[in-house]
């Protein structure tokens, strides 16, 4: 029955429309994973002669042991935000008297076709061949390999596990992967010596034979726990039987309702972003994107140029809104002629798209002006740009979706998914990045440069003092293209 279910799922591909309609796409994911996989083996075979030069006086099998338990760390968070699990393979086959057991074990076992469980073994083989076997043996070599083999298993299924935590109790895994970015963190700014204490570890589980099987050990409990929760819940009304029955409105979480027509589209915005892979993907990297000027921070050569701390403020407050905004309307593609129809204005959409977007400004802007603590310029730098994007941003986004706008699977992973995106969606972005500057260019050469950064910051007030106005702008546009836009949105395939 296995056999059967994974030669459906092989069929499936193969006459997939998307596949065939999207040869030269294919074409190019191909040559792509070709040339990451080359690199991969490069790496594999030259990371003695790459160690020997930046740790001359190391064990360069403890350095790649090391540095790929720091990959394997990093991968999982990876996985969490881009890896495709697959839920809804076993949909079809739930109206037949298949076992529970053999459903989920298929399903678990599909997971492991990821490449994220094949290119570390373009390092991994090369490594131990050309480095590990010669210098320690057979016995070290062949702990090496199966050890890093154990720990792609391992976390293939522990994101997995993470993965329907975060759905079913988001708290655990919010704590997890928390701890895992704190430790991340605190190692790379030297608060802590992760490397010093790993090497010595790992030096004694590779000449301990025995270690290879505890990777194993760690996903065949991450299988089991995750075996009985699919099984439990494979079907709805499995799922339901222990929760709390409720009256609820089912167009509110309750959180924005209270404002009106516009609140009621936000709750389902935010309901939408939650329940599916890639736009909680991009929220996700929208979290993380936070820490990104972390790795600026100290270095007076790029902090010295004012264009990159404007880049950074930028992104930093406007991380959500400016990648989940690219796709303003068409997160709502597969039911937005429901929308039409229960009579929600255009207006009240557009609407809730801006203040969804502003409200999750905010909330970066406050995290980000922690930055201020480390570089005070930052103190200027965040309000001036958090005002900008809710100004100017946010409604250059809104005016693209009025004009452009594509059908997309909101339920689709967000790796190398471009499904959506056109050649507008890029060149949008060179006047966004490149407007603030502008603006503060002239009066820097004038020499008033803080005239400059008011400046930005009085256009993105003025944006936010009259947000109505370029709302109704925003709209006008739509109406002239809302029946090429609709049928857009009723194409699939």
């Amino acid at each position: 029955m296995l056999r059967q279910l994974f030669a459906h799922g092989w069929t499936k591909t193969r006459r997939s429309p998307t596949w065939n309609q999207n040869v030269v796409y294919a074409i190019f994911l191909g040559l792509l994973a070709i040339y990451f996989a080359l690199q991969f083996l490069a790496l594999g075979f030259f990371a003695e002669n790459i160690f020997a030069e930046f740790f001359p006086d190391s064990d360069p099998i403890q350095i790649m042991s090391v540095y790929l338990l720091y990959y394997f760390i990093v991968d999982i968070i990876i996985r969490l935000i881009m890896q495709k699990y697959p839920f809804l393979d076993v949909k079809p086959y739930l109206v037949f008297p298949i076992k529970k057991s053999t459903l989920v074990h298929s399903l678990l076992i599909k997971s492991l076709r990821s490449f994220f469980n094949f290119f570390p073994l373009f390092v991994i083989i090369p490594f131990a061949i050309k480095t590990v076997f010669p210098a320690s043996g057979i016995l070290t070599g062949l702990t090496f390999l199966i050890f890093f083999w154990g720990l792609i298993f391992f976390n293939n299924f522990l994101s997995f596990l993470l993965d329907k935590y975060f759905k079913t109790k988001p708290i655990v895994s919010t704590i997890i992967t928390s701890l895992i970015l704190v430790t991340l963190y605190l190692d790379f700014t030297g608060t802590i010596g992760l490397r010093a204490g790993l090497e010595p570890v790992m030096d004694q589980l590779l000449n301990f034979a025995p270690s290879m099987i505890l990777p194993f050990i760690g996903a065949g409990f991450c299988y089991y726990l995750l075996y009985n929760m699919l099984k439990s819940n494979l079907y709805l009304e499995d799922y339901l039987k222990d929760q709390k029955v409720s009256e609820v409105n089912p167009l509110s979480l309750g959180i924005f309702s209270q404002f009106g027509e516009a609140g009621k589209l936000m709750d389902l915005e935010a309901k939408l972003i939650w329940r599916n892979k890639r736009s909680k993907s991009i929220l996700y990297i929208s979290i993380l994107f936070i820490l990104y000027p972390m790795i600026f921070i100290g270095n007076p050569d790029i902090m010295g140029m004012m264009w990159f701390k404007l880049f950074l403020g930028l992104f930093v407050t406007g991380g959500f809104a400016l990648n989940y905004g690219q796709l303003m309307l068409s997160w709502n593609s597969p039911h937005f002629d429901l929308l039409l129809v229960r009579g929600f204005k255009i207006e009240h959409i557009f609407q809730s798209k801006y203040y969804l977007l502003a409200t999750s400004c905010v909330i970066l802007f406050v995290f980000a002006m922690l930055y201020g603590i480390m570089d005070r310029s930052f103190l200027i730098i965040v309000p001036v740009m958090f005002l900008f994007n809710l100004g100017v941003s946010i409604f250059l986004y809104m005016l693209l979706a009025s004009y452009n706008s594509k059908r997309i699977d909101p339920s689709k992973g967000a790796l190398l998914n471009y499904e959506g995106i056109g050649a507008a969606h890029f060149l949008i972005m060179i006047p966004l990045i490149l407007l603030p500057y502008l603006l503060y260019l002239p009066f820097s050469l004038m020499g008033y440069p803080n005239m400059g950064i008011a400046f930005i910051g009085l256009i993105g007030l003025a944006g936010f003092i009259f947000h109505r106005s370029l709302i109704k702008i925003a709209t006008n546009l739509f109406q002239r293209n809302k029946y090429r836009i609709s049928a857009a949105f009723r194409k699939k395939g």
